[in-house]
């Protein structure tokens, strides 16, 4: 039976979680753990239903990514989140640093990079499946035979499973393309600019008749003229988007796959970490999981003889 490792995109849940709960979840002091408290239950429910053999997290750096550097306005468009969510990150790498979970950030490069990267060095491992767990469709681009997307629909109960099949179907072309539909067709959420003038419609049609941007560029005589024109027009712009949304595969992070194992996990640690902020549910559930997660250090032990 095939090992699975889960990457999850924590700046898109710890947002979800800042978003999803009220600011009512607070300490006797008044200091806001909304965030802390939604991001944990995420982590303990998806242990719940994975049951992951490897788990990583990665995270955002302050730090402008090489990104920034090639376009100023790349994500400028971007609201600042309040004061108030980002004095909770710190407690949530504390709790995963208690749980002894692998987390990861560099500077100059996102969450989805460090994402890329691990998933580029294990990808040729056999009998590893990969699960990720993001918000937005930057990660798609991983999707392959043995990776899937996880993304949350309703709060963090729900989700959506999306594989090379899902992906094909509901978007026309294949998961590998998904850079070249944001070469053409933009991403205002992250502020990629793309072809003006094209949209979702011809994007895609271009996709269905061309392996990816350069070949549409190759044979741009082939293309009818109005939409030839946009390209022509557009075409500096077309591969600096697809370079923008293209992730960095190659960070060298200097780990292997046995640092990420889920034996490593320490529940002790956060139970007493979750006790400092009266997490009593939180506790609970973690107790429910410890069972499992003994099996898997008893699994780790066995294979040791």
């Amino acid at each position: 039976m095939p090992k699975k490792l889960i990457l999850i995109d924590g700046n898109a849940f710890m947002h979800r979680a800042y978003h999803a709960l009220p600011k009512t979840l607070t300490l006797p002091d008044g200091t806001l753990v909304n965030a802390l408290y939604g991001f944990s239950s995420f982590l303990i429910h998806m242990m719940e239903i994975e049951k992951p053999d490897y788990i990583a997290i990665t995270f955002d750096h302050k730090a402008p990514t090489f990104r920034h550097l090639e376009f100023v306005s790349y994500k400028a468009t971007r609201q600042k989140a309040p004061d108030d969510f980002y004095s909770q990150i710190p407690l949530i790498r504390d709790s995963l640093t208690a749980l002894n979970v692998q987390q990861f950030s560099l500077p100059g490069y996102e969450s989805d990079d460090l994402i890329g990267s691990i998933h580029e060095k294990f990808k040729s491992y056999e009998d590893l499946k990969f699960v990720i767990y993001t918000g937005d469709h930057d990660l798609m681009q991983l999707i392959d035979k043995n990776t899937e997307i996880a993304m949350p629909i309703s709060g963090f109960k729900k989700i959506n499973y999306i594989d090379e099949a899902k992906f094909q179907e509901k978007y026309g072309f294949p998961a590998t393309k998904i850079i070249d539909y944001k070469a053409l067709r933009g991403d205002s959420s992250d502020n990629i600019p793309g072809v003006k003038g094209i949209g979702e419609k011809t994007a895609v049609k271009l996709l269905q008749k061309f392996p990816n941007l350069e070949e549409i560029y190759l044979n741009i005589n082939e293309v009818e003229p109005k939409i030839s024109d946009k390209l022509k027009q557009s075409k500096e712009n077309a591969y600096l988007s697809k370079k923008l949304a293209t992730l960095c595969l190659d960070i060298n992070l200097n780990i292997d796959l046995e640092d990420l194992k889920i034996s490593q996990i320490n529940t002790e640690n956060l139970i007493k970490f979750f006790e400092k902020f009266q997490f009593k549910s939180l506790i609970a559930r973690i107790k429910r999981i410890s069972h499992y997660l003994s099996q898997k250090i008893d699994e780790k032990q066995t294979s040791m003889f």
